[in-house]
């Protein structure tokens, strides 16, 4: 995936990004978009001593490091009455919505989105966190960064 290529990213890839310090690598490398609710659900991580550290993404969003893209109704509308609505978070499904509709790449570990992508016919457009950023995974505990590989999903 070229540096060029929007790519949404989950909650979760924030919230590590933010934790182990590979956020800004990250957007400086990508097009990196969040989907409007994952952008709302973005609050915090949990720092080893067990504090709640605020996540600043504001300055991001403000400098354009990193878009907000919102699914609008009748993309939404294309996920509602699916299996989908009960196996994947407001933040995920939006992103799905996205993907679905306008092409974006989508970095998640989430294995149920990525099953998803896999029943909507668009795996090809998922982009585990080692491929979008290998550096990452360094920045990682092995734990963490074993999840955010290939090899970690099942589609089964």
């Amino acid at each position: 995936m070229g540096s060029s290529s929007p790519c949404l990213v989950d909650a979760q890839v924030v919230i590590d990004g933010f934790k182990y310090c590979f956020f800004d690598a990250l957007v400086t490398g990508h097009a990196i978009y969040l989907s409007g609710w994952v952008r709302t659900e973005v609050a915090f991580f949990v720092a080893d001593d067990g504090a709640q550290v605020p996540i600043a993404l504001s300055s991001y969003v403000e400098t354009g490091s990193v878009r907000i893209d919102h699914a609008s109704a009748v993309e939404l509308t294309s996920l509602a009455f699916t299996s989908y609505t009960r196996r994947l978070g407001r933040g995920e499904l939006e992103c799905l919505a996205l993907v679905v509709a306008r092409g974006y790449c989508f970095c998640t570990a989430d294995h149920s989105a990525v099953r998803a992508m896999n029943d909507l016919g668009v795996l090809d457009r998922w982009m585990p966190l080692g491929e979008l950023h290998p550096a990452a995974l360094g920045f990682l505990p092995a734990s963490e960064a074993a999840k955010y590989t290939r090899s970690a999903i099942s589609l089964s």
